[in-house]
């Protein structure tokens, strides 16, 4: 149920749409055989108290998604690197995911993401509501 309502919220047309055009953004989306696969979005962001003049040091990954079909071909790997290769320049790569999803969890840490802390949901104080992974860029060939 959770999953499904966050793709109704998170992958509507008005909510893709909205993402397409934000600055210091990218959307990537993957395609194999005509058919879209995968989707990629991450925007560049301030992570210090600094001056609306300073550059963002950190591009955060919001979505990496890649259909069922065609995971374990290292399609995660490089459409996430793709997305990154659109944002230079920054001090951390950033992206949050759910402590269930373990399988997500494996993959960012093979791809050299630390675990840098965690974010609590709102509405219960004491359940965590994702885990807060980064990278410094480069950290992974």
């Amino acid at each position: 149920q959770m999953v499904q309502d966050i793709t109704r919220r998170w992958h509507s047309l008005t909510a893709l749409a909205a993402q397409i055009i934000l600055a210091d953004s990218t959307f990537l989306l993957a395609e194999q055989h005509k058919r879209i696969v995968g989707s990629s979005f991450a925007q560049l962001e301030r992570d210090t108290v600094e001056p609306e003049t300073a550059p963002p040091d950190v591009a955060k990954l919001y979505r990496l998604y890649i259909h069922p079909s065609a995971q374990r071909r290292q399609l995660g790997h490089r459409l996430m690197d793709a997305t990154f290769k659109r944002l230079p320049h920054v001090r951390r790569q950033r992206l949050e995911v759910h402590p269930s999803n373990t399988a997500a969890v494996l993959f960012y840490e093979r791809e050299g993401f630390h675990r840098a802390g965690e974010k609590t949901d709102a509405a219960e104080p004491n359940v965590i509501a994702a885990y807060v992974y980064e990278r410094v860029p480069g950290g992974v060939t």
